[in-house]
């Protein structure tokens, strides 16, 4: 009904983000992301263009674009083959103010390379922590998306060697410390964070 809704019914922007939802949801039950995830694939690859002129339409579509790719390596693969990847570096440029389209974003990528190790990731990797180290010098105050950020940098330093000798060398180590400083009442209302945060480092 949400796919049908969304193809045949021409709905404006306003109108698209509830069957986005609700596919979101059916994304989180296995079966339905294995039965139907090459259709919301090429549901969000025809949305790409309207979404570039709504932030809250593409951070609904970027959403959804995680949660259908995530832990499902033909979902993943298939995205990248209609060209997620530029589509959502796209999404980057046009949304630099937009910190909730940032994280959205960099959590697409993310997981598209998760995992991938096709030789042209590695250039795509190193283009998405320069954006990311970018976001992180001039939005301290976005918590989010420092976190996030933090996050990602990690695990991409503790995956590999380059890509951590990247990012100390861009200043990625120092970021990540700023973003790991205690948030006081912040961090007692969001458990997850803490106990996620004793595993972000960046060693020398």
């Amino acid at each position: 009904m949400a796919l049908e809704a969304i193809n045949t019914r021409h709905l404006r922007p306003e109108e698209v983000t509830p069957p986005l939802d609700l596919l979101s949801v059916l994304c989180i039950v296995p079966e339905c992301k294995k039965a139907l995830g090459r259709q919301i694939v090429e549901v969000i690859n025809s949305l790409f263009v309207d979404a570039m002129t709504s932030a809250k339409l593409m951070a609904h579509l970027l959403t959804l674009a995680v949660l259908v790719c995530e832990n499902f390596d033909e979902n993943r693969d298939y995205a990248v083959e209609c060209s997620f990847i530029e589509r959502v570096f796209q999404a980057l440029d046009a949304f630099q103010k937009e910190g909730i389209v940032f994280v959205k974003a960099s959590l697409v990528l993310f997981t598209l390379f998760w995992r991938n190790e096709k030789p042209e990731m590695v250039a795509h990797r190193a283009r998405l922590i320069r954006v990311i180290i970018s976001a992180m010098t001039e939005n301290k105050s976005d918590i989010s998306l420092q976190r996030t950020s933090a996050a990602m940098l990690s695990d991409f330093a503790h995956s590999d060697g380059s890509l951590k000798r990247m990012i100390v060398g861009l200043g990625g180590k120092e970021l990540v410390k700023h973003a790991l400083k205690k948030g006081g009442a912040e961090d007692e209302a969001d458990p997850e964070w803490s106990a996620l945060a004793a595993f972000i480092t960046i060693d020398d």
